[in-house]
């Protein structure tokens, strides 16, 4: 989050549930108020319970305007004063990736992760014409890329922006998972050629063709920051030695929304598999 708690910005609420609120700029920047939970995503501001429940942020309803100037974010209607000084605001640029890299490890890892994708498949899969047409576009998109073929490149993020239902449709979860395994190989050594000009497109292409709150998890994706299970994830795949934590972490990614979480370990496989796999990546 760019200095939030420095800002002087006013806006409205674009979504309500019962422990997140996702608030919109007038500059068309998404933030969001999340009570003591580990679902941390980048632009957040995370409240303790107690504060959740004294400021009555359960309160807060879509449209509801907002403003947040001197460090305190001020819903007139409601008349809720939050002070963000005793608010964690998560920095997404932190330092969340520790050294130390085994080939081997990741390989394991990466096995351990598809067993676990492959035995989830049935329960977060939905009806067989939307899975259908997931799978050509998905097939598509990791046809391009070993082509190489840029029109094809583009033509094939483009099928998977916006596609399927939700604040963050499938495609776009997909799209997020497969930047994050980019970003976080680069870290190690593995550059995709292709990868600054996917991140480039997804920029340029999602604007005004999905959600407001899918468009800013993209854009976030593409600049390199994600939220806090696919941070963890991604790090454990990279690092981790132990199955049992690392399990952990794919089912706290798993346990984000109803799909979202499936479809974006859908992306960080297809990213990992074809970033180490194809000589062409």
């Amino acid at each position: 989050m760019e200095d939030l708690s420095e800002m002087s910005v006013k806006g409205e609420i674009h979504s309500a549930f019962e422990n997140c609120v996702n608030g919109l700029f007038n500059t068309d920047q998404v933030f969001n108020i999340i009570p003591e939970r580990t679902w941390v995503n980048p632009r957040s501001i995370q409240v303790t319970q107690n504060d959740w429940v004294e400021h009555q942020l359960s309160q807060i309803d879509r449209g509801d305007s907002f403003h947040i100037d001197e460090q305190i974010l001020y819903i007139p209607d409601l008349n809720i004063y939050l002070d963000l000084k005793k608010a964690m605001i998560w920095d997404p640029n932190g330092n969340h990736f520790p050294r130390g890299l085994s080939i081997h490890q990741v390989l394991e890892n990466l096995r351990i992760v598809k067993i676990v994708f492959d035995k989830c498949e049935d329960r977060f899969m939905s009806s067989t014409h939307f899975n259908k047409s997931l799978k050509e576009r998905v097939l598509f998109f990791k046809r391009s890329l070993v082509d190489g073929n840029h029109s094809r490149i583009d033509g094939a993020i483009t099928s998977l922006i916006g596609f399927g239902p939700g604040l963050t449709p499938t495609g776009d979860d997909f799209l997020t998972g497969f930047m994050a395994a980019l970003h976080f190989l680069e870290r190690i050594g593995y550059c995709s050629p292709y990868g600054n000009k996917i991140f480039d497109f997804i920029k340029l292409s999602c604007i005004g063709k999905t959600s407001l709150i899918s468009q800013q998890m993209l854009l976030d994706g593409a600049s390199g920051q994600f939220a806090l299970p696919i941070t963890k994830l991604m790090k454990d795949i990279l690092t981790r030695d132990d199955e049992d934590l690392l399990k952990d972490s794919i089912n706290n990614l798993l346990g984000l929304g109803a799909y979202s979480g499936f479809d974006i370990l859908g992306g960080i496989l297809c990213g990992i598999e074809l970033s180490l796999f194809n000589p062409l990546m």
